[in-house]
């Protein structure tokens, strides 16, 4: 119970010394660099976000990003090394930027190279491998916060479209169509 009290004092605190809706422009952070720690524990992806105000109510983005991974099906199994970058544009309505309620809008393009280990009917091991690109358009609306003039937190929800391919000797792996987006983003403003 003691922990509990201490983090809503601090979240408390948080809040308090966070840009507040009534700062000035001229005293807020137009920069922000983001990390999304949730999506290297869920999707093995590093992401880096860089963030610039444009005006009190628009700010442009920029994230190059990296993702890995393997899976296995039956006696099948696949790894991938994918990368990409987005680019895209944040609302912000009460002219707070980089602080408030948001919708944004992405645009991403990836390319990916993708490695297939099976073992045939000799028992022999066959490795066959491909690469391949796609896209994805999203949007998420959220809230960010910037507490203390300095840190950021960031959280979001939307939707994207996605079309990510990858061809092994014929055989096309990938995913796409309609999925959830989520953002939880943590970072510096300055």
């Amino acid at each position: 119970m003691k922990a509990v009290t201490w983090l809503a004092a601090g979240v408390a605190c948080a809040l308090m010394t966070s840009v507040s809706p009534g700062t000035r422009a001229a005293e807020r952070p137009r920069n922000t660099i983001t990390i999304e720690p949730l999506a290297m524990i869920l999707s093995r992806t590093v992401s880096l976000e860089y963030e610039r105000v444009v005006m009190d109510e628009l700010s442009f983005f920029v994230s190059p990003s990296l993702a890995v991974g393997s899976v296995t099906d039956g006696d099948a199994e696949a790894s991938f090394l994918a990368y990409g970058a987005s680019v895209g544009a944040r609302l912000f309505p009460w002219g707070q930027a980089p602080a408030g309620p948001f919708v944004s809008g992405s645009f991403q393009l990836a390319w990916a190279d993708a490695e297939r280990r099976t073992v045939d009917d000799g028992g022999t091991n066959v490795t066959r491998s491909g690469s391949g690109s796609g896209y994805a358009v999203g949007a998420v609306a959220g809230y960010a916060w910037v507490f203390s003039g300095t840190f950021d937190l960031s959280l979001g929800l939307g939707a994207n479209w996605t079309d990510v391919t990858v061809d092994i000797d014929g055989e096309v792996l990938g995913r796409g169509g309609l999925q959830w987006l989520g953002r939880v983003a943590v970072g510096v403003a300055f």
